[in-house]
């Protein structure tokens, strides 16, 4: 699952830092660099950042620009790559820098890596913490994950309960995401019985929050979920 939800290309890349202002979050990003892990501990502030500037791969100053602490820089590059065909492992580095350095959309991407290809139960929990985490921060992709792994997991009405909640709050103050994923498990039968009307309205809200998926009046949520 790749986040959707992209910054707009517009602004020039600024290589030269303040080392002051990015000394620490850039060290954070380097420890979390040393080890493919889904460690957000060291991440302790996140913010949903400016726009991106527009990479290539064959553009040195973005690849500056990340070493030198510009999580912007790294997740454009990132996006690049991956949107090129290039190496996975390049993204999945890129957006582990990102998230080290606090961009709360590159932790919701790195995330993802473990959700979609999961090595452990370890890495699902993990997963599921990092997006708690970065939910916390408001990104709306965050949000809506951790509500589907609440509720692709539920033992008990108590999750399904706290499920449910969740994604109703996130959807009301965020839109997005979140309301796709209500929709889907509303569809499914997952609070009782289905209510297509609601869903229908759920998808809209989607869109209008800027998850395109939802866009379009799809004929059910869950084929919005590839």
């Amino acid at each position: 699952m790749r986040s959707k939800q992209r910054l707009t290309l517009t602004t020039t890349v600024l290589v030269a830092f303040l080392v002051s202002a990015c000394s620490t979050s850039t060290e954070q990003a380097d420890r979390l660099s040393a080890g493919r892990v889904c460690n957000d501990t060291l991440v302790t502030e996140f913010r949903r950042g400016e726009a991106l500037p527009s990479c290539t791969q064959t553009d040195g100053r973005c690849e500056a620009a990340c070493s030198a602490g510009h999580p912007e820089s790294c997740l454009s590059l990132a996006y690049r790559i991956e949107g090129d065909g290039g190496s996975r492992d390049r993204v999945v580095d890129l957006y582990q820098r990102a998230c080290g350095l606090g961009l709360a959309n590159a932790c919701t991407n790195y995330a993802a890596q473990f959700w979609a290809s999961p090595k452990s139960v370890q890495d699902l929990r993990c997963a599921q913490t990092h997006f708690k985490r970065v939910c916390g921060a408001d990104e709306p992709f965050a949000c809506g994950m951790y509500g589907r792994m609440v509720l692709d997991d539920a033992a008990t009405q108590q999750d399904i309960d706290a499920g449910y909640t969740h994604l109703v709050d996130a959807c009301a103050r965020l839109r997005g995401f979140p309301c796709r994923v209500l929709a889907k498990h509303i569809e499914s039968g997952d609070f009782g019985s289905p209510d297509p009307a609601r869903v229908a309205r759920l998808l809209e809200q989607a869109c209008e929050g800027g998850d395109t998926d939802g866009c379009g009046r799809p004929e059910t949520a869950i084929e919005t979920f590839h």
